[in-house]
């Protein structure tokens, strides 16, 4: 039992000092009541001498009435009860991968670093000492002995160290919100963002989506009224009926991986044409309702009849056991290098993520849908469409980009038309 050698009121009672008696030397502890809330906040000072020990308490004291004052919670938290409080209430909504994403980032880095920090204590300074830090992590830090480590890189890059700006401001911007806090601190990166390359992203044109969508139908054409017997038929099959419903959902490769049955509407009416996706909340960018192409039923409808797991809590693209795929890649890229159309014109290689690209394109060339609607359809805002899709929004107008304005015929246009018609003619000849 610790022993109390000196006891000591400040504040009518509210503010309680004990001097303990140690092993070494003896030390002035406090005990601070709350204001109207039933707890207490109890330390030590780490000091033998009761007027520095006093001070501690005292300054503790008001910082805690200026907080109340605020209305900010008496009791500062520290940067980790608040993460913990966060994902509670919403990092465990965001999706299975950018929930890993974050953890992993604030596991390795952040936590370490601002887990014990008071949340008052993250300021531009404690910042710029996280980055000082954080840039010599795998060569003189904590991880230069780990060379093993999965985030192993002598120099992070721009993105990386952007990500973890963004996850830990996200953090602070909800504590904030909540009144855990009052401050945000300005972080900047001392890494720059690479500049994003000003090239289309690599979809496939028309014809070459005709040529993949005619070389799945010829090799699938066995199990249609077959089911497949052994696990690698099983899933040539399923990557087969991936392909098709890639290219008429427009949904995100990782979306369609975590599709289960009861997410899927193929008979709501008898005069259904097309497939209804319900895609759940714990994706990307939250549920949505995807109306899809008729060839996502017809394939859908081909999945349900040879797959081996069609409980309502099963998931639609299967391995042989039941499991959930992970990834096409290997097979999409052998299938396009057979067809040899695996890189588009700029050199890019195409991935399974170019369908959903192409879906969009020719839902914009070819479909007669609004800007909106689409954007809505795919999990897109509006101006995330209008910036990755901008050249494809520019060639809807073609016609009206290069639609003659002037209205007589002897007009100086009409008459540079000639001069180059005729030019032309004689070229040719």
């Amino acid at each position: 039992m610790v022993k109390v050698l000196r006891r000591e009121e400040l504040e009518k009672g509210d503010i309680v000092l004990e001097l303990r008696e140690g092993k070494k030397r003896n030390i002035w502890h406090y005990r601070i009541r709350v204001i109207a809330h039933n707890k207490y906040i109890r330390n030590s000072t780490f000091t033998d001498e009761f007027g520095v020990a006093a001070q501690m308490a005292q300054k503790e004291y008001d910082d805690m009435r200026d907080r109340i004052r605020k209305q900010l919670p008496p009791v500062e938290l520290t940067y980790k009860d608040l993460y913990k409080e966060w994902f509670k209430a919403v990092g465990r909504l965001l999706s299975v991968h950018r929930q890993k994403s974050i953890n992993e980032g604030h596991n390795t880095y952040l936590l370490p670093f601002f887990g014990n920090h008071r949340l008052s204590e993250i300021t531009e300074k404690a910042c710029t000492k996280y980055w000082t830090w954080r840039l010599a992590y795998w060569t003189t830090g904590p991880g230069k002995d780990n060379k093993r480590a999965k985030f192993y890189v002598e120099k992070p890059g721009g993105n990386t160290l952007a990500n973890e700006r963004q996850s830990l401001l996200q953090v602070l911007r909800w504590g904030k919100e909540m009144r855990y806090l009052d401050i945000i601190p300005t972080m900047k990166s001392p890494i720059k963002r690479p500049k994003k390359k000003e090239i289309a992203r690599p979809a496939f044109t028309y014809n070459e989506y005709e040529t993949i969508i005619k070389w799945v139908i010829k090799h699938s054409d066995e199990y249609v009224f077959k089911k497949p017997t052994y696990s690698n038929e099983y899933g040539q099959a399923m990557f087969y009926c991936f392909v098709r419903l890639g290219f008429a959902t427009g949904m995100r490769p990782n979306e369609l991986f975590s599709l289960q049955w009861q997410h899927v509407d193929l008979n709501s009416n008898m005069d259904q044409t097309y497939a209804k996706i319900y895609v759940p909340e714990r994706t990307k960018t939250g549920k949505r309702t995807v109306i899809a192409l008729p060839d996502a039923l017809y394939a859908l409808k081909n999945i349900q009849r040879f797959s081996r797991h069609t409980k309502p809590d099963d998931y639609v693209l299967t391995t042989w056991m039941g499991g959930k795929v992970r990834d096409y890649a290997k097979q999409y890229k052998r299938m396009l290098t057979d067809l040899g159309i695996l890189n588009d014109m700029h050199g890019e290689a195409r991935t399974p993520y170019s369908m959903r690209h192409s879906y969009i394109t020719f839902r914009l060339l070819r479909g007669k849908v609004l800007v909106q609607d689409l954007a809505r359809n795919c999990g897109h805002s509006i101006s995330e469409l209008s910036e990755h899709y901008d050249h494809v929004l520019n060639e809807q107008k073609a016609d009206e980009l290069t639609q003659d304005v002037w209205l007589k015929d002897d007009s100086p246009q009409n008459e540079i038309e000639k001069i180059l018609a005729e030019l032309l003619h004689k070229t040719s000849a």
